[in-house]
């Protein structure tokens, strides 16, 4: 979250106190830092009425990300710790377990809730499509 406001920034829980997410998630001065007192991180528990927030203290983005490209668009951050006691499940939703569906959790952040989940079936592209997408993915 983004000054206590929903972002679609969707981060990937290393440990209790490290997530990996997009570095464009952050906005950056000119030594390349961001200032964590506008950013906390909003995570699901096993109840799905229960929000974890905490505080981020540390932003590190690639060395080599690119805003302009968004090449190397990853960046590590650390947090407080989150509760141990959390149970995290690779996906709650049953319907979800046979399926190619991408679903986007999104947390209202005027009542802290979680929203229900939008899903999207989204086909696998091949690769001369994903070429034609991006001048970045050709160099690859």
């Amino acid at each position: 979250m983004k000054k206590d406001q929903q972002t679609f920034c969707q981060a990937t829980l290393l440990s209790s106190t490290a997530a990996v997410l997009a570095a464009s998630c952050f906005e950056y001065d000119e030594n390349n830092s961001a200032d964590t007192s506008m950013y906390n991180l909003a995570v699901e528990a096993a109840d799905p009425n229960v929000v974890m927030r905490t505080q981020i203290s540390n932003i590190t983005p690639h060395p080599n990300y690119d805003p302009e490209s968004f090449a190397n668009n990853i960046a590590v951050i650390r947090f407080t710790e989150i509760s141990t006691n959390m149970e995290y499940y690779i996906d709650n939703l049953p319907s979800l377990w046979f399926s190619f569906l991408h679903a986007h959790y999104s947390l209202n952040a005027d009542n802290t809730k979680w929203n229900d989940p939008v899903l999207n079936d989204v086909p696998l592209a091949d690769q001369n499509e994903c070429n034609a997408a991006s001048s970045l993915f050709q160099a690859y």
